[in-house]
């Protein structure tokens, strides 16, 4: 009676697991919508540039060209309780034209992203300029810190003969690990400016490219719990059932 008690938990745990969803140990998501905004104080400030295969951030001076860039995730499926890690990354498209001027100086790309349930989280890709861009302040290199919370940068990068096409660089923060975790309707935007101001555009691949990855989002997990817990209570059975065998 004891034997037959002990096979059928056995059956019952292995059964258990088999039916278990499987657990990344990451996650990586790519963007559902990615544009640069530009100014130039004339109609580019109206214009959209959602369509195109590359995003840019610049900043020389106000009314000079400048670019600011917009990337959303949806995170719908994505278990927050098991979050431990988030990483952001970019790939990169200068190469060739990277020499111009001599410029071989460190950029930097800074990262914020939009409030959790912010009126603007709704942006079009196909709509979105520099006049409407959520949280968009026209006048500096920043975005409006109201309604932003600054997670870190993305660098140091070079506009030299050392950055080719399809580099990737990416960064880590607890600051964007609170933004995924915090969220509450499944929508992540992140914004970028380039600093320090230099007038020279840095490229990055978009989410439609066709050669190089776009803004990826990459989120690391623990281990389900329930899993943990359904083998824990199977082997305390078995042991248990063993113990009273041995008796």
């Amino acid at each position: 009676m004891r034997l037959t008690t002990t096979l059928l938990m056995i059956v019952v745990v292995l059964a258990s697991l088999g039916t278990l969803p499987a657990t990344a140990d990451a996650v990586s998501l790519e963007a559902s919508a990615d544009a640069h905004v530009m100014q130039t104080g004339g109609s580019d400030n109206t214009n959209n540039f959602g369509a195109e295969t590359a995003l840019l951030i610049k900043w020389n001076g106000l009314n000079a060209s400048n670019r600011k860039l917009y990337v959303r995730f949806d995170l719908t499926g994505v278990n927050k309780a098991l979050l431990n890690g988030a990483t952001f990354q970019m790939t990169s498209l200068w190469g060739s034209e990277s020499s111009q001027a001599g410029q071989t100086g460190n950029l930097f790309a800074q990262v914020s992203a939009l409030n959790d349930l912010d009126l603007g989280e709704s942006w079009d890709e196909s709509t979105i300029t520099y006049n409407n861009a959520p949280a968009n302040d026209p006048g500096v290199n920043d975005f409006d810190p109201l309604r932003t919370t600054d997670l870190g940068t993305i660098g140091p990068y070079f506009r030299s003969s050392t950055t080719v096409p399809g580099m990737v660089f990416s960064f880590s923060s607890q600051a964007l690990l609170d933004a995924v975790q915090d969220d509450t309707n499944n929508i992540l935007t992140l914004l970028m400016v380039q600093t320090p101001p230099n007038g020279f555009s840095s490229q990055w691949a978009a989410r439609d490219h066709g050669t190089f990855e776009g803004p990826t989002l990459i989120l690391t997990m623990v281990p389900e719990p329930q899993a943990i817990a359904l083998v824990g209570t199977g082997l305390a059975g078995l042991l248990a059932c063993a113990r009273r065998k041995r008796k």
